[in-house]
């Protein structure tokens, strides 16, 4: 247990509440650190300007996959260490491709990273698209599915919750 530091002493200052600074804010204090976290408004309360809220593998770097993986694991821990305040939809995340050269784009990742292994990470079809998105429109070639994929947002209902 950590006691709190004097206000003009922190060992780190993080500034930003959002997914990022909160987890690293979360996993600082457990290491024994001072941590103070600041943010102009409520903490967790808006989309961080770079992920906005996805926890996420997919279309990731292959050099970033592993640290990625690392990370969705760590939001199962965060689950555990803060409860239900702690809100993240693993709903899947679905990228359509519009035609085949985006399609093979999409080929091409999965298989440079080996993510059908490490992230579920699946190549549809058409008909598959439209079992999963029943109400999808247009012509889509295929699509790039992560099915353990998804978005925090505290505070807010989800489909399917982390387990």
């Amino acid at each position: 247990m950590t006691t709190p530091a004097p206000a003009d002493h922190s060992d780190v200052l993080i500034i930003g509440g959002g997914i990022a600074g909160v987890t690293a804010a979360y996993f600082l204090a457990r290491l024994g650190g001072s941590v103070r976290l600041l943010e102009k408004s409520t903490v967790s309360s808006h989309q961080s300007s770079r992920n906005w809220g996805f926890v996420r593998r997919q279309g990731c770097d292959p050099l970033e996959l592993p640290l990625a993986q690392k990370s969705s694991l760590a939001w199962r821990a965060l689950k555990v260490g803060i409860g239900d305040p702690l809100t993240l939809a693993r709903a899947g995340l679905v990228n359509l491709a519009a035609n085949e050269t985006m399609l093979g784009q999409y080929r091409q990742w999965v298989a440079a990273t080996g993510a059908d292994g490490v992230a579920g990470t699946q190549i549809l079809g058409p008909d598959e698209i439209r079992k999963l998105l029943p109400g999808v429109t247009g012509p889509w070639t295929g699509a790039m599915y992560t099915p353990e994929d998804g978005h925090a947002e505290p505070g807010k209902g989800t489909r399917r919750q982390d387990r």
